[in-house]
């Protein structure tokens, strides 16, 4: 039987020994340095820095995978470690882009969502839709009393609201909150908040305040664009008012839209 970590360890130390080990780990680190400082700039756009939080991802992986790839590994790996080596960072790239991917029809199982009809809250997602020259997506309601209302992207936009949200807010105000989440998927809010989420996992030494500003700072947006759209924020600020209401009634309830 043999000592995987020991094996492991001296691969890796031959790994980092040869000329195009060292240079791909030296390389990969100076991206990612690249990348995280790049991520603290407000100056960027959130699209620039979604692209910036993926090739941190990249910079942490193309390493793992050249390792278990490398000629000096190959040799000195057994055919179990060299296996698990190989397969763990595909699973975790792969688990990344198909978890994005499907995260509406995840969302969809697990709250027991079902699809809206014609009715008014998906006539004025269409609507809307169409005037922002956008994807339409789905509607679907959750059979829950707690208002909430909430936006994915991945293969299917699709907007999450709550019966406790249609039977709390007014017409205007559920079309503010909809307004709302139109303007998260418009913008691709959804894949940084994603993102963000990924990168903090993976690289959790690192500060992201000022990615978390960026985010609040989305939501300002989100919330500007429906009081343009609807000439007004007395629909929104209502709304929001009927949510801390709820919230403060209910305190071991988070609810909201965001």
């Amino acid at each position: 039987m043999f000592d995987m970590g020991c094996m492991v360890g001296t691969c890796l130390l031959g790994f980092l020994q040869s000329r195009d080990g060292l240079m791909v780990t030296l390389g990969a680190l100076f991206l990612a340095v690249v990348a995280l400082l790049q991520l603290k700039r407000s100056d960027l756009s959130v699209r620039k820095k979604t692209a910036w939080i993926y090739t941190t991802f990249f910079s942490v992986l193309f390493p793992l995978v050249y390792f278990t790839l490398s000629v000096p590994c190959a040799g000195m790996l057994a055919c179990q470690a060299k296996t698990v080596f190989k397969a763990l960072p595909i699973a975790l790239l792969g688990s990344i882009v198909l978890g994005y991917l499907v995260s509406p029809l995840l969302y969809r199982r697990m709250l027991k969502a079902r699809e809206l009809g014609d009715g008014e809250i998906a006539g004025m997602v269409s609507l809307y839709s169409s005037r922002l020259g956008m994807r339409q997506p789905k509607v679907l309601l959750v059979d829950d009393q707690k208002p909430v209302a909430f936006s994915t992207a991945g293969l299917q936009p699709t907007i999450f609201v709550s019966v406790g949200l249609l039977e709390l807010l007014t017409k205007k105000e559920a079309e503010a909150v909809l307004l709302h989440e139109l303007s998260h998927l418009k913008n691709s809010n959804q894949l940084f908040k994603f993102s963000s989420l990924l990168v903090k996992r993976l690289v959790p030494v690192f500060s992201f305040n000022e990615i978390r500003a960026d985010l609040e700072n989305e939501e300002l947006k989100a919330d500007r664009f429906a009081v343009q759209v609807q000439g007004t924020g007395r629909h929104l600020a209502s709304a929001k008012k009927k949510f801390d209401a709820f919230h403060s009634f209910d305190r071991e309830t988070r609810c909201g839209f965001s």
